[in-house]
């Protein structure tokens, strides 16, 4: 069962200590940005991590950078994956989020998502940092049916206010540029 395999990859996180604040996921393209705000302390492949599916995709590292966020706001216990797997290849809704789950129950306080994608505004181009306030799930897995739950059944989770306001508000006071968007999730 799912949850199994997520508690089981908690336990070797826990191995670790106590859980870090923040965890950021680099999607494609932000490794090598991200791994310039992170103080490395300590530095472990996914593919020693039982159940954590390992990237393959380029541009898209395979390591669990622990240690403390550099400069402005600096001094905060952080947590790097330096890259994840995608539904195009061919990955389950429940393996995709597999990680991001244990992260959770290790008891991570926030989590930041980092990807590549287009833009429809042409004010916007490819690489233009933006801030999430919403999302469309255009045919991306929903790990929320009963096949991709932790425990088997259906569950309901309110995605209302999934992307945090607080969040939002503090990243636009520190980055007055920085525009909020609505993410289009295809499957690649």
């Amino acid at each position: 069962m799912e949850k199994d395999c997520v508690s089981a990859l908690c336990r070797q996180l826990q191995e670790f200590g106590p859980a870090p604040d923040v965890a950021v996921v680099a999607g494609s393209g932000w490794k090598d940005r991200a791994e310039t705000v992170v103080a490395a302390e300590s530095r472990v492949f996914l593919t020693e991590l039982e159940g954590w599916p390992a990237p393959t995709v380029e541009g898209h590292g395979g390591e669990l950078v622990l240690g403390t966020l550099a400069g402005p706001g600096g001094g905060r216990n952080v947590a790097l994956i330096t890259g994840r797997v995608h539904a195009y290849e061919g990955h389950p809704a429940h393996v995709l989020v597999r990680g991001v789950r244990a992260l959770a129950q290790w008891g991570v306080g926030g989590l930041v998502l980092t990807n590549a994608a287009g833009s429809l505004a042409a004010s916007r181009p490819e690489g233009t940092p933006m801030v999430l306030s919403d999302h469309i799930n255009l045919g991306l897995p929903n790990p929320q049916t009963q096949a991709e739950t932790e425990t088997g059944s259906v569950e309901f989770l309110d995605l209302s206010d999934l992307w945090t306001e607080t969040w939002r508000v503090a990243l636009t006071a520190a980055l007055p540029d920085l525009e909020s968007g609505i993410y289009a999730g295809l499957l690649g």
